[in-house]
């Protein structure tokens, strides 16, 4: 709430004075702000205001990243064909660009994208090729770890027998880092995944621990979903 409220006064700053670059890169801010608050909606509506305002050539590094966060509200809205679409370029632009970090990324996020839209194939392909991009990694690194949290939520996504181990291995990875949301999104996702295979107990168990941690951290909006969650599993 308080970043939103900064980010609208600067908004309101640059406005006012007509620079239209910084326009829109507050713009592009209260985007990523709304993709962190789980309103996918609105980001899109603030991201692509933003690519708008001020294009930048998709060779860029603030190209890639801006089609990286509207393909990440794309998925946010179930939009898996676009979001795909949109991440296999802003990959490719980033390999021609030697941006090797927005490429893992990219990727990484496709591979997640192409499972909730059921291609498996497609999704174990670019989680391969998003690890080959890291390989000389430590397994403690925070890319690896967030390598290993999509390869969770894409076992997930496809219903695989494997998905509460993975998930639980890139729990490990999270834990002690102070992450917050992702720790949050990672308890929530092993909640329904054990739901789903009648273990009811242990789900609660988690949506609990997510819950308290939301509640720790002052995450509003996580705090919600989990209190929606656990009335969800309850009823």
């Amino acid at each position: 709430e308080q970043a939103g409220l900064r980010y609208a006064l600067a908004l309101a700053d640059w406005a006012t004075v007509g620079n239209e670059t910084e326009t829109a890169a507050t713009l592009a801010g209260l985007g990523r702000l709304n993709l962190e608050a789980r309103r996918p909606a609105h980001a899109l509506d603030f991201l692509r205001r933003a690519r708008d305002l001020a294009p930048h050539p998709d060779g860029s590094r603030t190209g890639i990243r801006l089609r990286h966060n509207i393909a990440q509200a794309l998925t946010g809205l179930d939009r898996f064909s676009e979001a795909r679409g949109m991440l296999a370029a802003a990959a490719a632009d980033a390999r021609s660009a030697a941006i090797p970090y927005l490429e893992f990324i990219c990727l990484r996020d496709a591979a997640v994208a192409a499972a909730r839209d059921g291609d498996h194939a497609a999704a174990t392909t670019l989680l391969d090729e998003a690890a080959a991009l890291i390989a000389a990694q430590d397994a403690a690194s925070y890319d690896s770890v967030s390598l290993a949290l999509a390869k969770g939520q894409g076992a997930a996504a496809l219903g695989q027998p494997d998905a509460v181990a993975l998930l639980e291995a890139a729990a490990r990875g999270v834990a002690g880092r102070g992450l917050g949301g992702p720790e949050i999104d990672n308890l929530r996702l092993r909640a329904r995944t054990l739901a789903a295979l009648g273990r009811t107990r242990d789900a609660e168990r988690h949506l609990t621990a997510a819950h308290r941690l939301a509640a720790a951290k002052g995450l509003s909006w996580h705090r919600r979903e989990t209190r929606m969650d656990l009335a969800r599993l309850k009823a």
